[in-house]
């Protein structure tokens, strides 16, 4: 199995289809650039052994660099995040109920979303740190009595409802989650020979593991959602393009003047990589040189790049504070309640 890198947004694929069409800056033609290989690889989150084999998308959020994000000040300020002290009260309030202090306790947050997108989508929950197992049952089944019970399916003890279900399947390990699929993650588990399939461990190993938030996806299963079905019908193109995609990911990288966001995807082999590449370079200069579109988006084309080696092809856009002040404070971008003055200037 060979992969490729592609830039779009892969949560709901209309996003991801977007940013798809972003290509290279400085890329000419065919020149063939190194995919670097993160330090942590996504692959390694410890909770990917809960994966479902239905699965279609699948994500990790690092809670306390979340956390830190939110409640950081202003730059070069020492003012607090207007967000502190809601997210204070949040982290209280989720202890009081669970035992559990999420900015402190919690490693892992990753969760699966597994079965028939369009119809029946489960969803799980696993939560991995360090907290008392026995502190956060206690709790959790304070608050689920008389609407759950406890059953004991192989070596774990599954608390059920009528539609959700929670264990504790190992050491400060919270799984809740569709009680279904949670059943089967739990006993997927429990074979110990599973592995992460081919396609989504080469994405996963090209992956940052510590970003705050890691995404992965099985586009066609979205791409098949009737909510997109006018979108599809709108770009024909795109979807051709993108139907040889297996897995994709979107992961982030910080920095002290903003974010890089990169994306990735896996295809079976290097033609495809190559074809992909070239589809995405051309619509890039199409949008910009010939078609136009809407300016904001135009501009994260401009701050785009797109790269290719062999069979990879990776994507990013880097969205910076000051640069995304500058053009909302330009004329190109018309503010909230702008036209609604002018309305009333040019009629006093």
């Amino acid at each position: 199995m060979k992969c490729i890198v592609c830039p779009r947004v892969l949560w709901v694929g209309v996003l991801a289809a977007g940013l798809a069409l972003s290509g290279p800056v400085w890329s000419q033609g065919n020149e063939e650039l190194p995919v670097q290989i993160p330090s942590i690889k996504a692959s390694s989150n410890p909770c990917l052994k809960y994966l479902p084999k239905d699965w279609w998308l699948a994500g990790n959020l690092d809670v306390k660099a979340m956390m830190e994000f939110l409640q950081s000040g202003a730059p070069g300020t020492n003012a607090p995040s207007p967000m502190s002290g809601m997210m204070q009260q949040y982290i209280a309030m989720i202890q009081a109920l669970t035992g559990i202090n999420i900015e402190e306790q919690v490693k892992y947050a990753t969760f699966f979303v597994a079965g028939d997108p369009p119809s029946n989508p489960s969803f799980l929950l696993v939560v991995k740190g360090s907290f008392s197992n026995e502190t956060a049952e206690a709790r959790l089944a304070t608050l689920a009595a008389g609407q759950m019970k406890k059953r004991v399916y192989g070596e774990h003890g599954v608390w059920e409802g009528d539609d959700v279900g929670f264990s504790f399947p190992e050491d400060s390990t919270l799984a809740v989650g569709s009680s279904s699929l949670l059943k089967r993650a739990l006993a997927t588990e429990v074979a110990k020979g599973a592995r992460l399939p081919d396609e989504l461990k080469s994405v996963l190993d090209r992956t940052k593991g510590d970003s705050i938030v890691w995404l992965a996806l099985r586009p066609q299963p979205v791409m098949g959602l009737e909510e997109f079905a006018s979108f599809w019908e709108t770009y024909p193109d795109l979807k051709r393009a993108l139907k040889p995609v297996e897995c994709a990911s979107l992961f982030s990288d910080t920095a002290n003047d903003g974010i890089l966001i990169t994306f990735l995807a896996c295809t079976p082999d290097a033609t495809e990589a190559e074809k992909l590449f070239a589809y995405l370079e051309t619509r890039k200069q199409a949008l910009l040189r010939k078609e136009g579109a809407n300016v904001f988006f135009s501009s994260l084309l401009i701050l785009s790049e797109l790269q290719w080696d062999g069979p990879f092809v990776k994507g990013s856009v880097r969205l910076t504070e000051r640069g995304l002040m500058d053009l909302w404070n330009t004329r190109l971008i018309i503010q909230p309640g702008s036209a609604a003055e002018l309305m009333n200037r040019a009629t006093e």
